[in-house]
């Protein structure tokens, strides 16, 4: 949502088709009016425009906006952006955005940057820090019984130079389900599961059976964007990697910039001789190959030879503007990419994007974090086996009208979504199910209990996240137009 104090008038924007937004638009500016746009660039970044700004006069803007949050193996890592880094590409021809979308950038500019942020309920109990900012934190009683809510602010002042990030840990989490009013129709209900998987690999017995060897390709960006903080954390990550790999696992290692380097054509074992010319390889790493090309260096290392289960660690900031071509290449390949997402104002859309589109996962590290977790993450997710079928087993007698798509892959505690519309708020058991890859059984990988009195929230928020994500599922234009205008989504 959208909401602008001009002067002392209150106005409220309403999402239309964009035709005709773009036409009001214009047409109050020649008027001579003050008038206000909000869009939704190709590359996913949001576009305000404002027009005809009378000198003098004052002008607040509201944006409102609601996401899902993604727990990951114990912790939940909350990011704030502030702040669009330069792209290396033509955002117009590869990027798809018009003239008027396409972001300056400034480096002697200073915006200051104020923040409090409230932790409420289960979060309220976690360990809270941020590698990107000094932060103060308070805990307060709110005015429910026993409930206590935490205050997040900044410890001195700060500028939109990098993205706020918050990281929660030691966290009680499990699976959980939510359910609110439908927006459009407040009389039916929307369900929203959000699974923590747990799962075994096994035999027929029972018996656990050992993680596959990894054949690991890793591709790290060296361009100019990288230079700096975000190379030194690439070195770190890359390091604390070949701690990690076993005798069994093969590894190569490839960089990038304008141009790709590999350091060797096939496949490395693991071994003494190997483990010291990578680590020399690695302290050798800087951001001075020139530009990002990363689609023909990532098409370029998939291209390696390697085992048809193998794996691609992308290290990068992803600071690209060809997205579509990239994810295009990436989909036509059957290994997984899994991403590691470096700097201070990491793509997150497009390495997000591209980790779930080759159902791999995507990591984030920002300037002086540590690494060690994050690699931690990403070596439990890429020894876990492939998990086909996922399905939802809704409670007996509850058919969803509607339900929004399972992500095509599940690792274990990182939290997975679904959404359902139902006529009446359904009771009983919610169960996620999946098979193994290499085991003809299903297995139940998560179950969350909808109670009578579960659907207690009285905000329609959530139907229209779930909107949203039905939103980029369909692909008829006439569909997500419906959507889009019936649940207000820009």
């Amino acid at each position: 949502g959208v909401e602008v104090k001009l002067n002392e008038k209150l106005l409220h924007g309403s999402v239309v088709e964009k035709s005709e937004a773009q036409e009001g638009y214009e047409r109050t500016l020649a008027d001579g009016d003050a008038a206000i746009l909000l869009e939704r660039g190709e590359d996913g970044n949001y576009v305000l425009n404002l027009g005809n700004l009378a000198p003098g006069e004052r002008c607040v803007i509201d944006l409102h906006y609601g996401q899902l949050l993604q727990f990951e193996q114990g912790g939940l890592r909350l990011k704030i952006p502030t702040v669009i880094a330069p792209r290396y590409g033509d955002l117009i021809q590869d990027g798809g955005l018009q003239p008027h979308q396409v972001p300056e950038t400034d480096l002697l500019n200073e915006y200051g940057f104020a923040l409090s942020l409230t932790l409420h309920g289960a979060l309220a109990q976690a360990r809270v820090g941020s590698p990107s900012h000094p932060i103060n934190v308070s805990r307060e009683q709110t005015s429910e019984v026993n409930a206590a809510a935490v205050t997040v602010t900044l410890g001195r002042e700060s500028y939109l130079d990098r993205d706020f990030v918050l990281v929660m840990d030691q966290l009680q989490h499990c699976s959980l389900v939510s359910v609110a009013p439908d927006y459009v129709k407040p009389e039916q209900y929307v369900v929203t599961a959000s699974f923590c998987p747990t799962f075994k690999a096994t035999n027929t017995l029972g018996q656990p059976v050992a993680p596959k060897p990894l054949s690991l390709k890793i591709l790290v960006d060296c361009s100019g964007s990288m230079a700096g903080d975000s190379i030194q954390a690439a070195r770190r990550a890359l390091h604390a990697m070949m701690d990690r790999l076993g005798k069994e696992d093969t590894f190569s290692l490839s960089k990038f910039g304008n141009l790709v380097e590999h350091r060797s054509r096939t496949p490395w074992p693991v071994t003494e001789a190997t483990q010291l010319s990578a680590q020399r390889w690695i302290s050798s790493l800087d951001g001075d190959m020139g530009g990002t090309e990363l689609e023909p260096a990532l098409s370029s290392t998939l291209a390696l030879p390697g085992k048809d289960e193998g794996a691609v660690l992308l290290i990068t900031d992803g600071h690209v503007s060809a997205v579509e071509a990239i994810i295009k290449r990436a989909k036509s390949s059957k290994q997984r990419i899994f991403v590691i997402g470096i700097g201070s104002s990491a793509s997150e859309g497009l390495l997000r994007r591209l980790a779930i589109a080759t159902k791999g996962a995507c990591d984030f590290v920002a300037p002086g974090e540590a690494v060690e977790p994050a690699i931690l993450r990403m070596f439990n997710r890429m020894r876990t086996p492939n998990v086909h079928d996922v399905t939802i087993e809704w409670p007996e007698g509850s058919e969803p009208r509607d339900i929004t798509a399972l992500d095509a892959a599940a690792f274990e505690g990182d939290t997975l979504h679904v959404s359902a519309w139902f006529e009446s708020a359904p009771t009983g058991t919610v169960t996620l199910k999946a098979r193994l890859a290499g085991d003809a059984r299903t297995q139940v990988l998560g179950q969350v209990e909808l109670k009578a009195d579960t659907a207690a929230l009285a905000s329609n928020t959530l139907s229209r996240l779930a909107a949203a994500k039905r939103l980029s599922e369909d692909h008829e234009q006439a569909t997500q137009r419906k959507i889009a205008l019936d649940y207000q989504l820009v």
